[in-house]
């Protein structure tokens, strides 16, 4: 559902590849709709215990140890300060990727994929 990740991560292409993917149109860079299907299906089955709940957890599980991975690569190069706490910064990321979703969606309003980019781009300068 996602392009994966280019270069060595924590080195610069881990902010770009976050901000980038939530500051332009997700059908740019994911097929159609598909950005929003681990967001939607972790709304609708959040609650639901079955076979599909446990599918979205995996999937959410792994795409926040992608993120978690790379902010920690992103300490250790020094981009991030030694501090930081890559599960934080994950889980960070991803909320503010899930409120763009969701508010682009309903109100079908873009520019909240251009304030959450700016959003994650100064959560990951503040750090």
């Amino acid at each position: 559902m996602t392009r994966p990740l280019t270069g060595r991560p924590g080195t610069g292409v881990y902010t770009r590849s976050v901000t980038r993917g939530s500051s332009i149109s997700p059908a740019r860079h994911f097929p159609a709709a598909a950005s929003s299907i681990p967001t939607t299906a972790s709304v609708e089955f959040d609650a639901r215990p079955g076979p599909l709940n446990e599918a979205v957890k995996l999937t959410m599980n792994r795409w926040l140890r992608v993120l978690e991975r790379e902010a920690a690569s992103a300490i250790k190069n020094g981009k991030i300060p030694q501090d930081s706490d890559p599960q934080e910064i994950a889980f960070t990321l991803n909320a503010f990727a899930i409120g763009a979703n969701c508010h682009c969606r309903l109100y079908h309003d873009p520019r909240a994929l251009h304030r959450a980019g700016r959003a994650m781009a100064t959560v990951l300068a503040a750090r």
